[in-house]
């Protein structure tokens, strides 16, 4: 049994018949139908413009509608750019108010933690801080810390007097001695 390439069913050639469709290679893409104008020349080589299209728009034929379509395209990426650029400014300028908006808080924020700790606060660093932020507890810190501060500057006024004082009880000691050492002196020689 041979097999042949080309066999076509009896459902396939009724199907050709009723599409009035041929077996002949001439009439193979005869269904097709173009656009445009059909051109009736006997000679393929007389034709001077051949073209195809595949698009809706057809090939502009003068310079000028060249130069002005490429006009158009250029016009329509500047102002895509430009609108593109708008954006990014618009999209960059609320980056940056975010990113300040971010420092201030996070400023304040150290700001206030530190209220929380038991470091020492003196009036300036105090004075630096923005009044709305100071509460009855910081003023009550504040003067804790201007008490202990002024309790230790007495306990070493104190001591430095104790040191005064002992000192001038040596000096008065020492006087006594040399005196004495006079007297001595006196009696001897």
């Amino acid at each position: 049994m041979v097999k042949h390439i080309n066999r076509i069913s009896k459902e396939e050639e009724e199907l050709k018949k009723h599409y009035n469709q041929n077996e002949d290679a001439a009439d193979e893409w005869s269904h097709i139908t173009g656009v445009g104008s059909k051109i009736e020349v006997r000679d393929a080589m007389d034709v001077t413009d051949r073209s195809i299209f595949f698009s809706n728009k057809s090939k502009p034929q003068t310079k000028q509608e060249i130069v002005q379509e490429k006009i158009e395209e250029v016009k329509d990426n500047v102002s895509n750019t430009h609108q593109y650029q708008k954006f990014v400014n618009v999209l960059l300028q609320e980056r940056i108010k975010d990113f300040k908006k971010m420092l201030d808080n996070e400023k304040r924020f150290a700001e206030e933690m530190s209220f929380f700790q038991d470091i020492k606060k003196d009036k300036t660093e105090l004075n630096k801080v923005n009044p709305k932020y100071v509460s009855q507890n910081d003023a009550r810190l504040i003067v804790n810390n201007l008490e202990s501060e002024y309790t230790a500057m007495k306990e070493r006024l104190d001591h430095e007097q104790e040191k005064i004082q002992k000192t001038r009880v040596d000096l008065e000691a020492k006087k006594q001695q040399i005196e004495q050492l006079k007297e001595e002196l006196r009696y001897l020689g």
